[in-house]
């Protein structure tokens, strides 16, 4: 039993004074469980192998990798601060490391891992399909960028998300599995690429690790989409070039003799029969009718967004909505010829909140008015 007379020896004073202070410098704060966190999930997927396979010398690519990692996770990407930071033998006791590790090392191991994008890809959706058997094959698709302040390599003027189109950027394209939300793939691109000409390449690559475990197995495709969104840029910018003197109405898209015909479906009607169609869900920037039909070639079905068009307005008005929710209504029609299923959303809150912001607009413009 604890008295008062027991707690006042034991309770004591503790006086903090500039030579404690100066002593105790020194001292870190260390994420251990991230980093333990971060080398038991290689070592569980099994990457840590594969990741020493590509450095034979000095301290392997599972140690480097995972302290790129840890860093960015807890600190920020900064090369310079992770050296700095890996000169306390503290840290690098956590890794298993004990010689120091230069700042020329770590940009060298990020060359290695930026080279060998594809392996590591591979070796990571091999992992997550043995590791987690149950996971799902339905897609989540999206891109994003990275802001630049200087230009050269990757970093190019593109159209950044802050509608800055002067703006310096890097983009790059995520994969994900859409229940879980476990990222498996990822793909650079320069920070002028549209978004139409980034899903072109990446959503073959991921049906590929899907369907085969080969980033290449639709590699015809992608090369094919890739060709004709260039080819139909090229098309616009001459046509504006001439100044209307260019036949006017929308371009029919190139065909491919090889491709026309029923059969070009095959593969998504026995995929629908045998239930192994995935779903690959993404925004309105990759939603081309290229993009589109090249997931039903490959077998799989898509959901996406799109503008509406006269024959969305003319559904609006012939058909009567569901209701999803209060204040949310939907019109849907199924195409028989591809099975595909259209829906047509209004919310009554949106369409409020754009009426009031075009009102202000108008607002704002009518004071400008009158100063001037």
């Amino acid at each position: 039993m604890c008295t008062a007379e027991h707690c006042r020896h034991v309770v004591t004073k503790a006086t903090v004074s500039a030579d404690t202070c100066k002593a105790s410098a020194n001292n870190i704060t260390v994420p251990i469980g991230l980093i333990d966190a971060v080398r038991a999930y290689f070592d569980s997927l099994g990457l840590s192998q594969y990741l020493d396979s590509l450095k034979k010398k000095g301290v392997g690519m599972a140690s480097l990798t995972a302290i790129l990692m840890s860093f960015a996770l807890s600190e920020d990407n900064s090369m310079a601060a992770c050296a700095e930071w890996l000169k306390d033998p503290r840290v690098r006791k956590l890794f298993g490391i004990k010689e120091e590790v230069s700042q020329r090392t770590l940009n060298r191991a990020l060359q290695i891992l930026g080279r060998n994008r594809e392996g590591v890809i591979l070796a990571l959706y091999r992992g997550l399909r043995k590791t987690f058997p149950e996971l799902d094959t339905d897609v989540d698709a999206d891109g994003s960028s990275i802001a630049a302040n200087s230009e050269g390599g990757l970093r190019k003027a593109g159209y950044p998300r802050d509608k800055n189109p002067d703006g310096l950027q890097a983009e790059f394209m995520l994969g994900m599995f859409e229940d879980s939300r476990i990222p498996f793939y990822i793909h650079e691109y320069a920070g002028n690429v549209s978004d139409e000409e980034q899903y072109a390449k990446s959503l073959p690559e991921m049906m590929g690790l899907i369907d085969h475990e080969d980033l290449h197995a639709y590699e015809r495709i992608s090369d094919k989409l890739v060709s004709n969104i260039r080819l139909r840029s090229k098309e616009r910018e001459l046509s504006s070039l001439s100044r209307g003197k260019a036949r006017k109405g929308r371009k029919k898209k190139p065909k491919d003799d090889e491709e026309e015909g029923p059969e070009k479906n095959a593969l998504l009607e026995i995929n629908r029969a045998l239930g192994n169609a995935s779903w690959v869900i993404f925004d309105n920037g990759g939603a081309s009718v290229y993009n589109t039909e090249a997931i039903n070639r490959m077998g799989h079905e898509y959901l996406t967004r799109k503008s509406m068009n006269k024959a969305d307005l003319e559904l609006a008005k012939e058909k009567e909505p569901i209701e999803v929710e209060p204040g949310l209504v939907c019109w849907c029609e199924t195409f028989e010829s591809s099975g595909r299923t259209k829906y047509v959303f209004r919310a009554d809150y949106l369409a409020d909140a754009k009426a009031h912001a075009a009102e202000r607009k108008v607002e704002r413009m009518a004071e400008a008015a009158r100063a001037l």
